[in-house]
């Protein structure tokens, strides 16, 4: 068995008699324009590597795993696999871009794809939504379909002769744990793990009620912890080796000064240090486009030079952002499009009974519409000023407002925020689920 690392996420596995796929993202600028990565890509080779693949597995649809920039590259006769989710939303976006043969794979069932080669794939939350609702409070329907896990992130789990392959892409460890119980029991082995060691997060970057050392206090504390998950999984799933991977990015264009806050592990950063832990044995880093093969284990990481990073991001950071050449809107167009989005978002909190003592407040220009969600029936006014208190407030550039707010087709909250493109203030400094998880249903 061979992995070969393209990018973050982006690796090709080859087995005995055939090549899986996972998780293309080639292009630089995803999450509109912000997101790309400091290692350089051949992407004539990558992308031949890529069309070499039987399978293409993509793990859950944010775009450092479903890039729409690196899928428009990819022939449509392609064979996809992915998890059978409650919402079709990762199958529908494949849909859009031309693919038609896709495989919905359910939780935890055998699939074979070849005579050697057979893979399972299971939700981070193992489509339990007790599991699911206590880390992201995401069951709140009452359809039928919001009985079952609305959780967006899978593993995979490819077994070829005797060997066993887990790609854990960006599951969190505290949710996962059920999941990883049922892979010892079921596989006894596993030969190669490839596992994520970063926190892809707007916070703190992009919080404004945090000064520089709280900021700087807050990345280190998020950096540890997520290294450390990373060390449970491995100890958890008992590995050969492991492979850290995923998360890799580097904020590009203009938002290129936020790096500094982000808590986002560096390449080198996390060869040293596994290279110096209790684990160095099983760990192995790979450049991009190098392999490891599981019959001659070996890791021949060569970090990348002060020069080499300092050129990369002088270039990343002349990258244009895909609303910068757009019009921008009339405090008119942002209201009528608010006021259109408050009822849905309205519906949905009776839908889902949700209340909070947090008032949403969405500046623009020098406006701010805030929203009430303390009784059962939310309320909105347009205001100067944000509230004095227990608010979460938010600003971004008005011209991705729009897109937003006109809807997913153009634009989707959670994007945004993973890609540093939203400002945020709060008080208190602690995070309401509740609004959160509305916000993404402000749009028209």
């Amino acid at each position: 068995m061979k992995v070969t690392q393209l990018s973050s996420s982006t690796v090709l596995i080859k087995t005995s008699d055939l090549k899986i796929l996972c998780d293309p993202w080639l292009e630089n600028g995803e999450y509109y324009g912000s997101w790309s990565m400091l290692e350089k890509i051949d992407l004539k080779k990558s992308y031949k590597i890529c069309d070499s693949a039987d399978y293409i597995y993509i793990s859950h649809i944010h775009p450092d795993h479903a890039s729409k920039k690196t899928l428009k590259k990819i022939s449509k006769e392609k064979k996809f696999l992915i998890h059978k989710y409650a919402s079709p939303f990762l199958k529908r976006n494949l849909n859009i871009l031309g693919f038609k043969n896709i495989i919905e794979v359910e939780n935890n069932i055998n699939l074979n794809l070849s005579k050697e080669t057979s893979v399972k794939i299971f939700a981070a939350d193992d489509c339990n939504p007790e599991i699911c609702k206590k880390f992201l409070g995401c069951n709140y329907e009452t359809s039928e379909i919001g009985k079952r896990s609305q959780q967006i992130d899978s593993a995979l789990v490819i077994k070829n002769n005797n060997n066993t392959l887990v790609n854990l892409n960006d599951c969190v460890y505290d949710m996962t744990k059920s999941v990883l119980k049922k892979i010892i029991k079921i596989y006894k082995k596993v030969n190669i793990c490839l596992v994520g060691y970063n926190a892809a997060s707007e916070y703190p970057q992009t919080f404004k009620n945090l000064n520089y050392k709280q900021k700087i206090n807050e990345c280190k504390k998020i950096k540890k912890q997520f290294l450390e998950y990373t060390k449970k999984f491995v100890n958890d799933l008992n590995v050969d080796y492991f492979i850290p991977f995923a998360g890799e990015f580097y904020l590009s264009g203009r938002f290129h000064k936020l790096n500094k806050y982000t808590p986002t592990t560096s390449r080198n950063e996390c060869y040293n240090y596994f290279n110096k832990s209790e684990l160095k044995n099983k760990f192995i880093m790979l450049n991009y486009g190098k392999t490891f093969d599981l019959d001659k284990p070996q890791s021949n990481y060569k970090s990348l030079t002060k020069n080499y990073l300092t050129e990369r991001k002088r270039k990343l950071s002349k990258i244009k952002y895909v609303y910068d050449d757009t019009k921008k809107p009339t405090h008119i167009e942002i209201e009528d499009l608010l006021i259109k989005s408050f009822d849905r978002v309205s519906f949905r909190q009776k839908l889902f009974n949700l209340r909070s003592n947090t008032q949403l407040s969405i500046k623009y220009f020098n406006k701010f519409f805030n929203i009430d969600f303390s009784k059962e029936d939310a309320k909105f006014s347009i205001e100067n000023k944000k509230p004095k208190k227990n608010y979460l407030s938010i600003s971004c550039d008005e011209r991705l407002l729009k897109r937003i707010l006109l809807g997913p087709k153009y634009a989707h909250w959670n994007n945004a925020s993973l890609g540093s493109h939203i400002s945020f203030d709060r008080e208190p400094n602690k995070f309401d689920r509740n609004v959160h998880g509305l916000l993404n249903y402000l749009h028209s």
